[in-house]
Formats: C-alpha cells, structure tokens, sequence
C-alpha cells in the first residue's frame, strides 16, 4: 500500500508540474492565436488526449463498451465539481464572478448541438457508422470554424517546445497515476460503487482540474471554462464517432449512465451562455456533483 501511495504522490506532482508548464504555453498561445484556437481547439484537445487513448486502445481490444465509457463518461464531474472549483478559484483571484470572453459562445452552440446529437441517437438510432460519420464531421466544423477564425499571431518555438514537454508528461504520467489510484483504493477496502463513481472519474480527469486551477489563479479562467468546452465536444463527437466507425453501439442500454451525462452537461452549457459564472453558481455546480453521486444509493 505504500508503495501504491508513493507512486500516486509522485504521478500527482509530475501531473501538477506538466500542467503548470502547459498553462504557460497555453497563456502564449492565448496571445497569439486567441481564446478560442488557444483554449477550445488546442487544449481542449490536449486535456482530452487520456479518453483518446483509452478509446483508441479499446476499439484494438474490440471492448466498445469501454469506448463509450470514455466518450460519455467524465463530463459530470468535469462540468459540475471541477467546473465549480474553478470558478470559486477565480473568484478568489479576480474578487468577482467568472467573466466568459471573447466568443465562447462558439464552444457553448457547438456543445449544445453535440449534446442534443447524442440524446437523438440516445432515443432513436444507435451509434453506428452514418452517425459517427455525423459526429465527426460536426468536430471537424468546429475545427475548422476555429482555425478560420484565429488571430493572426505566430507561436514561439519556446513556447511550442513548452507544450509538446507537458503533452508528453501527461501521457507518460497520467496513466500511472489512475492506476495506483485504483489500486490504492482497493487496497484500503473503499467500495466498488464510490470507486466507479468517485475515484476513477477523479483520477482520469485530474489533469484538467490543475489545468483550471492553475488558470483560473492566473486570472485565465474563461480559457480553463472554454477549454473543458472544447475536451469535452471532442469526447461527445470525434471520439464517439470513431466508436461508430467500427461498431454499431445502442446507447439505450447505457442508458443510466449517458442519460446523466447529457443532462448535466446541459445544465452547464445553458449557464455558460449567460457570460458570467459567480460564487453562488460554483457552489450549486459542486452541490450538483454531490447530488448525481448520490443518486445510484437512493
């Protein structure tokens, strides 16, 4: 048990240090390119590289179950508890609410379509290879939208150099620390309800709770909000999507667990859309978390 502990201490800190690199060259690339590209586009797409992997190794494994696992599963946490904490983070720093800038309102539309894509083919269709097909070109708009609509600034070599460190940290890292995660919480006898519903999704998300944090102290937090917006479009689309490529999935008998997940995210998104997050809405959004943990004992 120790040593399990020691090596969760330790994969802890490295994650802490690369997320701490990866805000610095993120913050650069905010200047360069903008909120959007920096934010959505760029980290979003590096803070959701754990669920790439996890789905990418899953679909070699023909274990669908678990790629939709990794597309679906985490927004709860991340859009409620984690999204909370930033945003009381920030008001500690800004002595404010959470101001939103530039046009997140990008990330917030595209979520929203993507998320009601998902609760029609939750209800109608299956995932399959037509609608991943859908998905992915819906990611790729994005994309593209994104791209098109970046500032006109060039990136630092430094600065690019800054970001491949943390990409590679994380990667090496971030795998380690889940499963002594895991593996520690077995060891002292916690619950396998509590260990699916609290420890692992922790454990796979923590890299872009350290993210927010460390942005939101910064006085960054609309990019930390716009990029969890941006992982998580990814999950709900590109890596959904490629699921349906290779199998035709019927989330109907996932029912208990996506259905939750679309309706918290929905909640997050319609309150992103009013601009601003202050204290009082950080606190429901952790409330919330505690809540939709809560209900599987009820």
């Amino acid at each position: 048990m120790l040593l399990a502990l020691a090596v969760t201490l330790t994969s802890l800190i490295g994650i802490a240090l690369s997320s701490f690199i990866l805000s610095r060259g993120i913050e650069a690339l905010e200047e360069s390119f903008g909120q959007g590209t920096a934010g959505g586009l760029i980290l979003g797409f590096i803070e959701s590289l754990p669920e790439t992997i996890v789905v990418i190794e899953a679909l070699a494994l023909k274990s669908p179950q678990i790629a939709i696992g990794a597309s679906l599963g985490g927004s709860i946490i991340l859009f409620t508890l984690m999204s909370g904490i930033v945003v009381l983070s920030s008001y500690l720093k800004e002595r404010g609410p959470l101001l939103l800038r530039e046009d997140y309102k990008t990330e917030a539309i595209f979520n929203l379509g993507a998320v009601m894509c998902v609760l029609i083919i939750l209800f109608f269709f299956e995932v399959n290879l037509v609608s991943g097909v859908i998905l992915i070109a819906f990611y790729l708009l994005y994309s593209a939208l994104r791209i098109k609509r970046r500032k006109g600034g060039k990136i630092k070599i430094r600065n690019l150099i800054q970001i491949l460190i943390a990409v590679a940290l994380t990667v090496v890292i971030a795998p380690f620390f889940l499963s002594n995660l895991i593996l520690l919480s077995t060891q002292t006898r916690i619950p396998l309800i509590w260990l699916s519903l609290v420890i692992s999704p922790i454990g796979a998300d923590v890299e872009e709770l350290i993210n927010g944090l460390i942005l939101a102290l910064m006085g960054k937090g609309s990019i930390a909000i716009v990029s969890f917006l941006g992982a998580k479009l990814e999950n709900f689309t590109l890596l959904l999507g490629f699921t349906g490529l290779f199998y035709e999935v019927n989330l109907r008998l996932y029912y208990s667990e996506v259905f939750p997940s679309i309706l918290f995210s929905l909640i997050f998104i319609l309150l992103v859309f009013r601009g601003k997050i202050g204290r009082i809405e950080g606190v429901i959004l952790i409330l919330l978390y505690f809540l939709a943990i809560s209900i599987p004992f009820l």
